[in-house]
């Protein structure tokens, strides 16, 4: 009654649009939604804060690193001049470019031992220096050249005009730039999300609260109805954008002396240009993109909200959607346009310059929102629902009643037979089993276009060698054996022309062989070819003078190396199934992998991708679709007390105790949400072993060591030196890392449902208590990202599955603690101690006064 006054005071009858806008609002506005969005802002912005702040600046360091770096630069340039000193005399133009160079290492000199006032204006002397060598015809410095140049000049003169300085922008501590990145986190899927779990089901609320068949009394129009709620969400997302700004700078400035500076420096670049804007510029950019982002989303979310029956069955349904569109645009590189709206929930789109085009983005979105809008304003409403599906049902063991001595086991029985009864894990595994076969077709089609585009440049390398680089080859030795000086110079050059010429002769059988084979099913001359290929990269077989092949010892690049031919070694033994990938193409952790090699690898298919079941389980893992089962499962099972009050102010009445109450429920939704994953598993592994195959148990898999158990005496993995540390790693099956992944994600599952059952306990609201494990696990992630030596004490670190699997975290905080064994052992440690502190909150006797304020009142 009392939204019906309100409507009717501020509508007058409901008749104008504006009445319906501000009712609308104001319930938006009154809701305490807001209030759990602000804590959910607010704890992942101060965690990414604490773990800047955790981090030791190292701006100066860098500053003295890139120094080094064009000191180095200049050095190999000076050794040029050297020898031919050593030779001749250096002419005038030579002489000149060689004081030039002692000019620039002066000028280096003084940058490095400038203060922090003067560094910017001796910088700025070393880069005229550096455009005055090559305006006098001095070849580009190696590590200072082309737009890296053209920025790094621009950058110094953008902050002395406006009297800055550089800032730590990796782990920054000042406002603009920790509102930078904090934004950068919360404008991405991750906030969008959010913000549709909050108040992407308005319209469903109100038919469960049954407040829309009041509005569907008022002499108002639907499509005025949908229209205003629509539109009010504009409210929501100014809101979480202030949020986002204010508690983004505030934090900063709270805890830091550092000033708030809008016009500092943002870089954007393309491959051949780039533009400096300000900070205020950059996030209005963000800011625009992602209001008509979520614009959008709330339009998908509306169409649900339309046919849908409840606010669960739009959540689930609106979230598949935006989550499926966000992997697709990820995944498949020629939906990464304009066009697709879901591109647009990617932050990475605002590395690239403005221009006029930008208007695309916002044009796009809405229209594409518009045409959802126009779908949920004319299509019929339905009542689809994912809950209960017939209100009359047969009684469970005809009728006959069981009494059963353990009164636990009585309630976990009790809790089994509503999961059943409502039907909600049948209808929820259908969804979900809709999301198997699309991830199928998905990663199928990426399996596919990979083996096209590896076998394509296999065939098209051979016509090359045969057609070109033989014949080419050829020529260059008459020439080269014509212009020899003496006999024996004569004979070097034959004897490597020749070892050339027979070295591509080989490669080009071999790759004819690989091919054939490869078709016949016959995998041994493929693993042969790409073991004669690695070795000929490796300089273990003589490629004479027709390949210029360049070694690459002691770099990141040799550990890829050394990784494939252990592989290769390991796949020929075996004769598993081959899963084709061009040959040292990705990176590995000890390398830093720019975003336009990333780009490139996307476009090209270069990844290691198979449809086969085992390798669809590792793409779950490798991929993160595991926390989506997790995070459904947990919602679904996980919250206890909180999602069933009226069930439990009905158990009240019966003599069954709180903790037997609490245990049962428990027992039942660990055993449900661990179940109800490994069938999730279970499905994706048979439906992909019936359109393809079950795949190789002992297709090995790459496993980092730390350095701590690298250097051990009794080492049994490969050891690689690459810069100035010795790296390790070892294979192990495919099936073994599954089930160690497996495993690790049931404790996980286990941990955090014992997590939102005590949260239940104290939050009545499931919203609330979701909200809640949410901000645990979200702050918890990032605090942990800050712990080095004690990383595995943290149970949060085991949320990132393959990075513990792999070794990867391991390896990178040289912590062998890091490990399955400890994960598992140490979350369902942390699980029995939250079920303790559970129990210790039901023994705790309530007051009188608060006695009608229990946990179970309905």
């Amino acid at each position: 009654m009392r939204k019906s006054k309100e409507l009717s005071n501020d509508n007058r009858g409901g008749k104008t649009m504006w009445g319906l806008l501000k009712f609308e609002a104001k319930k938006l506005i009154k809701s305490k939604k807001i209030g759990w969005l602000l804590i959910v802002v607010t704890v992942i912005t101060a965690g990414i804060y604490y773990q800047n702040v955790s981090q030791y600046s190292n701006a100066r360091l860098e500053a003295r690193s890139k120094i080094g770096l064009y000191a180095r630069s200049i050095g190999i340039q000076q050794e040029g001049f050297i020898q031919t000193r050593e030779n001749r005399d250096l002419n005038e133009k030579e002489a000149e470019l060689y004081l030039q160079t002692q000019d620039m290492l002066r000028s280096l000199f003084y940058w490095r031992a400038a203060q922090q006032e003067e560094s910017l204006i001796l910088e700025a002397e070393f880069y005229h220096d550096v455009v005055t060598y090559e305006k006098m015809g001095g070849e580009p410095l190696l590590h200072l050249q082309g737009l890296d140049k053209e920025i790094a000049i621009g950058k110094n003169a953008w902050l002395l005009e406006h009297n800055m300085f550089y800032e730590d922008e990796k782990y920054p501590e000042s406002p603009h730039l920790n509102l930078i990145q904090s934004s950068s986190f919360l404008f991405k899927i991750v906030g969008i999300l959010t913000l549709v779990f909050f108040f992407g089901t308005g319209l469903s609320d109100e038919k469960d609260e049954g407040t829309w068949a009041t509005l569907k009394t008022q002499p108002i129009p639907t499509w005025k109805l949908i229209i205003s709620k629509y539109a009010s969400l504009a409210v929501v997302i100014a809101i979480f954008l202030i949020m986002v700004t204010a508690v983004g700078l505030i934090i900063p400035v709270i805890f830091s002396d550092y000033s708030i500076k809008l016009n500092y420096p943002q870089v954007l670049k393309t491959d051949d240009t780039f533009v400096i804007v300000t900070t205020s510029l950059y996030l209005a950019r963000a800011s625009l993109l992602f209001i008509f982002a979520s614009f959008f989303a709330f339009s998908v979310a509306m169409i649900f909200n339309k046919t849908c029956k409840n606010s669960f069955t739009t959540l689930i349904f609106a979230s598949t959607v935006l989550i499926v569109g966000y992997f697709l645009a990820d995944w498949i590189f020629p939906l990464q346009n304009v066009i697709n709206p879901f591109y647009h929930f990617y932050y990475d789109i605002l590395s690239q310059p403005p221009k006029v085009s930008d208007l695309m983005y916002p044009l796009t979105m809405l229209a594409w929102s518009s045409l959802c809008i126009l779908l949920a304003i004319y299509i019929p409403q339905k009542q689809l629902s994912l809950l209960y599906v017939s209100n009359f049902k047969r009684p469970f063991n005809k009728g006959k009643i069981r009494n059963f001595r353990f009164k636990k086991w009585n309630i976990n029985i009790f809790q089994w037979r509503k999961i059943v009864r409502k039907g909600l894990l049948l209808k929820t595994f259908g969804l979900l089993i809709i999301l198997v076969v699309f991830l199928f077709s998905t990663i199928s089609q990426q399996a596919d276009e990979v083996e096209l585009t590896y076998i394509g440049m296999l065939e098209n390398e051979m016509d090359r060698i045969q057609f070109d680089s033989i014949p080419e080859a050829k020529e260059n030795m008459e020439r080269s054996l014509e212009n020899a000086q003496d006999e024996e110079s004569y004979y070097t050059a034959k004897k490597e022309w020749e070892a050339g010429i027979q070295y591509l002769k080989t490669r080009s059988e071999k790759i004819k062989a690989a091919v054939e084979g490869y078709h016949q099913g016959n995998w041994e001359p493929l693993y042969k070819y790409q073991l004669f290929d690695i070795k000929s990269r490796t300089g273990d077989i003589e490629t004479g003078r027709a390949m210029r092949l360049s070694e690459q010892r002691g770099t990141p690049a040799q550990f890829s190396t050394q990784v494939g031919l252990e592989e290769t070694k390991l796949l020929l033994k075996s004769g598993v199934t081959p899963i084709l990938l061009p040959q040292n193409q990705l990176t590995n952790i000890f390398e830093n992998i720019p975003k336009e090699h990333v780009q490139f690898l996307k476009k090209n298919n270069i990844r290691m991708v198979d449809e086969s079941g085992l390798f669809i389980l590792y793409h779950y893992f490798e991929r993160y679709i595991y926390f989506i089962p997790l995070v459904i499962f947990i919602f679904i099972l996980g919250g206890g007390v909180a999602s069933e009050r009226g069930t439990f102010a009905l158990l009240k009445t019966q003599p069954v105790s709180d903790k037997n109450l609490f245990f049962g429920g428990l027992i039942n939704a660990k055993t449900a949400v661990v179940l109800s994953c490994i069938a999730f598993f279970l499905i994706a592994l048979l439906v992909s072993t019936v359109a393809d195959r079950f795949g190789d148990w002992n297709y090995p898999i790459l496993r980092y060591d730390p350095e701590s158990v690298v250097c051990a005496e009794d080492y049994t993995g490969t050891e690689v030196f690459v810069s100035n540390w010795n790296r390790g790693f070892h294979f192990v099956t495919l099936g073994r890392h599954l089930l160690e992944s497996l495993g690790l994600f049931i404790a996980l599952a286990l941990f955090f449902t014992a997590i939102t059952n005590v949260v239940a306990l104290i939050i009545r609201n499931k919203v609330g208590v979701m909200s809640l494990t949410a901000a645990i696990g979200v702050g918890g992630y990032q605090f942990s990202q800050l712990l080095k030596q004690t990383a595995h004490l943290s149970p949060f670190t085991y949320l990132n599955i393959p990075k513990v699997i792999s070794g990867e975290y391991a390896t990178l905080l040289d912590n062998s603690k890091i490990n399955l064994a400890n994960g598992i052992m140490l979350l369902l440690l942390l699980a029995a101690l939250v079920i303790v502190a559970g129990y210790i909150i039901l023994s705790k006797p309530p007051t009188t006064a608060k006695r009608s304020k229990t946990i179970y009142k309905s």
